[in-house]
């Protein structure tokens, strides 16, 4: 790696920034969908599960 030119270097790092910017953002996005202490939004988990399988009504203590 210490022959590669300083211009694939630029590129990794940019590639580098790039790259997490994204997963800091996604993952930012994430974490609003959480309420303050630690409770889950049931509908926000509605919208995240998959289609194919039939909703199942919200029971508590099932």
């Amino acid at each position: 790696m210490s022959f590669l030119q300083w211009e694939t270097w630029v590129r990794l790092g940019a590639w580098l920034v790039a790259g997490l910017v994204i997963y800091g953002a996604y993952g930012y996005r994430r974490t609003r969908q959480v309420m303050p202490g630690g409770s889950v939004d049931l509908d926000t988990l509605d919208d995240l599960a998959d289609t194919d399988e039939p909703e199942q009504p919200h029971t508590l203590g099932a």
